[in-house]
């Protein structure tokens, strides 16, 4: 019975204030959607690569690249940089590389002034 009776309240108080009602649950279904996925996106972000044994030791580099006069941060590198940091440091223990879709033109200038271009 005082399930009945709070169920009758809560629907006459619906009718009397129908906006109000109907802005308070929206907001609330707002509020509680976008607590779900900040709580969502900060889970994943937080246990990135933490199934692997040393998920400590896993780092990614990056690298700002400057393009048409717009600044980039990008996890691309210059193929031959893996190994050489490999050998220069022997914190190292390995490296991986991954080799994107698609072709990248490459320009070079050398000292006296001419300039190589190539796909890579």
């Amino acid at each position: 019975m005082i399930i009945k009776n709070y169920l009758r309240f809560v629907f006459r108080v619906f009718k009397k204030d129908l906006f109000y009602s109907l802005l308070n649950v929206l907001g609330l279904s707002i509020g509680i959607s976008c607590g779900i996925i900040l709580l969502l996106y900060l889970q994943n972000d937080l246990t990135y690569d933490r199934h692997y044994s040393s998920h400590d030791q896993i780092y990614r580099f990056s690298a700002r690249v400057k393009a048409d006069g717009n600044e980039y941060t990008t996890a691309r590198s210059p193929r031959e940089l893996a190994p050489i940091l490999h050998e220069e440091f022997p914190e190292i223990k390995s490296f991986a590389r991954f080799d994107g879709y698609g072709r990248f033109l490459v320009k070079h200038r050398s000292e006296d002034g001419t300039e190589k271009a190539f796909y890579e």
